[in-house]
């Protein structure tokens, strides 16, 4: 890992977001996750990206590098920052949220939705 940080004046805003969608959710469809499945943790996904822009820090959690989409282990620590963002939404609204709920997809899923 070459320990790049994403710093969130640098992000870029996607071109085409309808397109971004459509990429995560066949990234995660086309990895054996049902179709209801997808839409919640979609769901979740995007809560966890909401979280991490409105939070006040300036170093992004929801990213992952090239260097951890290679390594399995690597890749692990970057779907669980990105967990842990949504871990932090469902805290905090517990009156919409089970107290177990989480995004169930797997690293792999996981990191091709980051990716995008």
């Amino acid at each position: 890992m070459t320990g790049i940080t994403r710093i969130k004046s640098e992000l870029i805003p996607p071109v085409d977001l309808k397109l971004t969608f459509r990429r995560c959710h066949n990234a995660m469809y086309r990895q054996g996750i049902d179709s209801e499945d997808v839409a919640l943790d979609m769901t979740r996904v995007i809560l966890a990206k909401i979280e991490d822009e409105s939070s006040s820090k300036e170093e992004c959690e929801f990213h992952i590098t090239p260097e951890e989409y290679a390594d399995k282990a690597a890749r692990k620590v970057a779907c669980n920052r990105v967990r842990k963002l949504f871990d932090d939404v469902r805290d905090r609204y517990l009156d919409v949220f089970s107290p177990t709920e989480e995004i169930t997809s797997s690293d792999t899923q996981l990191a091709i939705v980051i990716s995008q």
